[in-house]
C-alpha cells in the first residue's frame, strides 16, 4: 500500500534537475521531490480550505517544489516515465525513499 501510495504521490505532482548525460532526475532529486511533495499533501488535507481551494493550493505547492530543485514539469514527467519502465530503478528509488523515511523515524 505504501508502494502505491508513493507511486499516486509520483503521478499526481508532476514536478522535474537532471543529470546531463541522461533524461531523468536521479535517485536522490526524485525522492526530494516525492518526500516535499507528500509533506505539501498532508498539510494541505489538514488545512481548513474548501476542496477547490484545496486543489489550487496543493497545485502552487507542487509548482514551488519544482522550482525549489530548478526542475521543469517536463524533465519531472520524463523522469516519471523513466521510473515506471524501469523497474530495477524504480526498485532503488523505493529503497531509497524508505531508507529516508528510516531515518526521518530515527531523527
Amino acid at each position: 500500500m505504501k508502494y502505491l501510495s508513493i507511486l499516486l504521490i509520483m503521478v499526481l505532482f508532476s514536478l522535474g534537475s537532471c543529470k546531463e548525460s541522461e533524461n531523468h532526475l536521479d535517485v536522490e532529486t526524485m525522492s526530494s521531490i516525492i518526500i516535499d511533495s507528500k509533506k505539501a499533501e498532508a498539510l494541505v488535507q489538514i488545512s481548513y480550505a474548501e476542496s477547490d481551494e484545496k486543489e489550487n493550493i496543493l497545485k502552487k505547492f507542487s509548482e514551488d517544489i519544482l522550482e525549489k530543485y530548478n526542475v521543469t514539469q517536463e524533465m519531472y514527467n520524463l523522469s516519471l516515465d523513466y521510473y515506471i519502465d524501469n523497474p530495477k530503478e524504480m526498485d532503488e528509488l523505493i529503497n531509497y525513499l524508505k531508507h529516508k523515511n528510516t531515518e526521518a523515524n530515527v531523527d
